[in-house]
């Protein structure tokens, strides 16, 4: 949890999905694709979907281990 959030990676996604990150907390959900880092959808209004970007953006190693544990390199 950061912030609030809580960022994760799912174990059963599609697989022609890029690698990504799920975003939950404070009442909505975001999806950020990884490499580069760029949103895909989300809830919150401009200014959350901004500083969680940012927080993505500063975690983006973080979150491409995630994925590549779970999913392999993609």
């Amino acid at each position: 949890m950061i912030r609030g959030f809580r960022f994760g990676v799912h174990t059963h996604e599609p697989h022609f999905e890029p690698m990504h990150v799920h975003v939950t907390g404070k009442g909505g959900r975001a999806k950020f694709w990884l490499r580069p880092v760029r949103i895909r959808s989300s809830t919150y209004n401009r200014s959350v979907t901004r500083d969680i970007e940012r927080i993505v953006r500063r975690r983006e190693v973080v979150f491409v281990r995630m994925w590549e544990r779970i999913h392999g390199d993609h």
